[in-house]
């Protein structure tokens, strides 16, 4: 009768031993959540709108938040926190990075790096992103608004053509201001010999952070 109790409790401590031995590790990862810094030059709540009038024909555009969405991917080491925008012109979205480093993205066939908050020259492996990034002291636009401590953007990204579904290249230049986003946008079309170059230029803004 011992032997029996033995043995059952020698099975028991067995099978217990072997269930442990077969539990995956758990993967641990650190999270990595979009700096309070770079929210400050690109996260807008609904009810943000900016009033853009154009430099050729005059004409007034208004651009606003749609949506917010906060998703999570992951890495070996990491949980990284991506933060899209959404507006009603799909040419202003972006997402907010983190990591490796702070900026804003451009999400398509090919990521592109369309804002980098230090002073850094950025070209990624996406295959596009900043080809120049500098600061700019003052800027006075069509309206006569005069806004100061700035970044202007040189970067090139792509698009597929609607006509023959073929990727084409482009290059844009643009002014951040902190708290304010886009304060002006210069794209260089892929045709520059048979369109004029139009600027984008902030006429008035709300933003919601």
């Amino acid at each position: 009768m011992k032997f029996n109790v033995l043995f059952i409790i020698c099975f028991v401590c067995l099978i217990n031993s072997c269930k442990k031995e077969d539990d995956p590790v758990p993967v641990q990862r650190t999270d990595v959540l979009v700096t309070a810094s770079l929210k400050e030059w690109g996260y807008f709540k609904k009810g943000s709108y900016w009033i853009y009038k154009d430099s050729i024909d005059n004409s007034i555009d208004s651009v606003y938040v749609t949506s917010i969405t906060v998703s999570t991917s992951t890495s070996t080491a990491y949980n990284i926190e991506n933060i899209t925008i959404r507006f009603n012109d799909p040419a202003y979205e972006y997402a907010l990075c983190s990591y490796p480093y702070d900026r804003l993205e451009k999400r398509g066939a090919w990521n592109t790096i369309i804002f980098n908050p230090t002073g850094t020259a950025t070209t990624s492996t996406y295959g596009s992103g900043i080809n120049n990034n500098y600061s700019v002291d003052t800027l006075k636009n069509v309206a006569g608004n005069t806004y100061a401590d700035l970044r202007c953007i040189y970067y090139s990204y792509q698009y597929t053509s609607q006509s023959s579904s073929t990727y084409l290249w482009e290059v844009e230049r643009a002014y951040w201001k902190k708290k304010v986003g886009r304060v002006k946008k210069c794209p260089f079309p892929s045709t520059p010999s048979t369109v004029n170059y139009h600027a984008y230029e902030l006429l008035r803004y709300n933003v919601i952070q």
